[in-house]
């Protein structure tokens, strides 16, 4: 019995194959934007969370000891991400050069506390969980007030759950129709050689056997698509990399090795199962229903 490629007209099964990959390519190279984006979605989410600051006011009747003491004790809090202290005579030098002149030597003292700011780690920068961190350090006896804004702590929580569920929604959406463009392109593949799916059975070849060949076209289909999808990526995050290297993303290359992989796998899991329900459809057509 001859060979399920044997029946394929060789100038068009050519053309639909090339068609076949490039559709599929630019499905997944779509994938690939989608999970950069899913990702830089989260780093940003976390820069904001871990920037939320607290100004710790230490009391005038704190010495030096006391100071690094309580620095000390809040370095080593679960909630701690890190720590900077801001000297009086400091913050009162940064607050002369905003405001263009020495109201210092002008009011004629140094109104200004020493303070501790204070950033929390993103598990630790919802507002109930600052209001209690805020309550905690008020229990020191060196410490005068713990100021933050309260306003943009619920502010920036809030937003980030609406962007957190808009991101969801949107990438479920788009892997549903990465999967059936990608199965119809397959699907349109398989349509037009049909009638030698019937020929075939007409003959006596079995399923599995005129199945086989579709499948591998498949597997190889996802498999060259998937590299020709990463190399576009790549191609992407290096462009990016050069008009816009401040992004994070795009210095972390494991990220983009991650979804590479994650791209090969998808492009010949969705390419071989969309090949296989593809062929199942017209192994059990009738003959009346072909045209």
């Amino acid at each position: 019995m001859k060979s399920g490629k044997e029946f394929y007209p060789s100038g068009g099964y050519r053309a639909a194959w090339g068609a076949s990959i490039l559709s599929i390519t630019v499905v997944l190279f779509m994938l690939g934007l989608l999970g950069l984006l899913v990702y830089q979605a989260g780093s940003l989410s976390d820069y904001v969370r871990e920037n939320i600051g607290l100004q710790i006011e230490l009391s005038d009747l704190a010495d030096t000891s006391q100071i690094l003491a309580l620095k000390k004790d809040i370095d080593t809090m679960p909630f701690t991400l890190r720590t900077k202290f801001i000297s009086r005579e400091e913050a009162a030098d940064e607050l002369a050069r905003d405001l263009g002149e020495d109201f210092v030597g002008f009011i004629g003292y140094n109104p200004l506390p020493n303070v501790i700011e204070l950033y929390v780690k993103k598990n630790f920068s919802t507002p109930v969980a600052i209001a209690d961190i805020r309550e905690q350090l008020l229990n020191d006896p060196a410490v005068q007030g713990v100021n933050y804004q309260e306003s943009l702590v619920e502010l920036v929580n809030r937003n980030i759950k609406r962007i957190g569920r808009v991101v969801l929604i949107f990438s479920v959406m788009l892997l549903f129709i990465s999967v059936l463009l990608i199965y119809n392109t397959i699907r349109l593949a398989v349509f037009a050689r049909r009638l030698i799916i019937k020929s075939m059975l007409l003959v006596g070849a079995t399923q599995a056997f005129i199945r086989k060949p579709f499948l591998m076209t498949g597997l190889l289909q996802g498999f060259i698509s998937s590299l020709l999808a990463i190399a576009m990526l790549w191609m992407f995050v290096f462009y990016v990399k050069i008009k816009i290297p401040e992004l994070p993303l795009f210095n972390n290359h494991s990220v983009v090795w991650l979804l590479s992989g994650g791209i090969i796998i998808a492009g010949i899991v969705i390419a071989w199962c969309s090949s296989y329900f593809a062929v199942k459809k017209y192994l059990n057509i009738n003959s009346e229903d072909l045209y």
